[in-house]
């Protein structure tokens, strides 16, 4: 089977989210950059506030949604080979919704039933599952549960089929866009992403993404690192792994609160 990309709808329950706030954000109280302090040693902390951001502005907020669950037909992006089929979301900023395995029927990632708006992004509405790409500042950005610029192209063979999200970020002024595509025999979704930055000066830039996968009874997080970056009440700090307070972090079952990881992958270890 020839890779194939096609745009449909899906069935799904979600809440409405309403329209945007006619007022801007100005005053920052979502912004997770206001609120961080660190203990880390001078070499690590030499970006410590650079590029820092005290609002969202001219973004103005997205939060008059409710949490009332209503069936609709959502807008769908498929990706198709003999072997996976990929979905995307280009209502929800581009949102890679699930991915699975054909021979197994196996989902790799964590896909909601339903998309229910909650207070967790810098515009305040973001909904869990799939991944999600951000881009210009720590939090889930702008885009998060917005429409973005959606186009099909082909790789130079002419027939190999691209899905490609794009945008003009406002506050750093560059744009992006994140490409898409799938080998006739890959049991890989190969992804490609470009920042543009079309000013004249440097501009300070955070890009992350974020996987929601399933989580298993004794599963575990297996990583070549020794060390990792965690906030704790509002400061980073570097912790040793596994044990972190005499709890074995690999074994997420084990952690009692919400916490973030980001492990120190040593520069010649692959990042995957």
């Amino acid at each position: 089977m020839k890779p194939q990309l096609t745009f449909s709808e899906v069935s799904m329950e979600i809440s409405d989210l309403g329209t945007d706030s006619v007022l801007p954000d100005i005053l920052g109280e979502l912004n997770i950059q206001n609120k961080i302090n660190s203990v880390l040693n001078e070499y690590e902390e030499i970006y410590e506030g650079y590029g820092q951001l005290q609002n969202v502005y001219p973004y103005c907020l997205q939060n008059t949604y409710n949490r009332k669950l209503e069936p609709a037909e959502v807008p769908v992006a498929i990706l198709e080979n003999e072997h996976v089929k990929v979905t995307f979301l280009p209502t929800y900023g581009g949102r890679l919704w699930s991915f699975i395995d054909k021979r197994t029927g196996t989902n790799l990632l964590y896909t909601n039933d339903v998309i229910r708006p909650s207070n967790l992004a810098l515009r305040n509405a973001w909904f869990s599952g799939g991944v999600e790409w951000n881009i210009g500042m720590i939090g889930h950005h702008p885009f998060t549960m917005s429409q973005v610029f959606t186009a099909e192209l082909s790789l130079e063979d002419g027939t190999t089929p691209v899905l490609r999200f794009y945008e003009f970020e406002r506050i750093r002024k560059v744009a992006y866009q994140i490409d898409f595509w799938l080998e006739e025999e890959s049991r890989y979704l190969n992804c490609r992403m470009r920042i543009h930055n079309q000013n004249e000066q440097v501009v300070p830039m955070y890009w992350w993404s974020n996987m929601a996968v399933p989580e298993y009874p004794g599963g575990r997080v297996i990583v070549p690192a020794k060390e990792a970056y965690t906030t704790t009440k509002g400061t980073i700090e570097k912790v040793s792994i596994p044990y972190v307070q005499e709890t074995d972090v690999t074994s997420y079952g084990n952690i009692e609160t919400q916490v973030d990881y980001f492990f120190d992958i040593p520069e010649e270890e692959l990042k995957s």
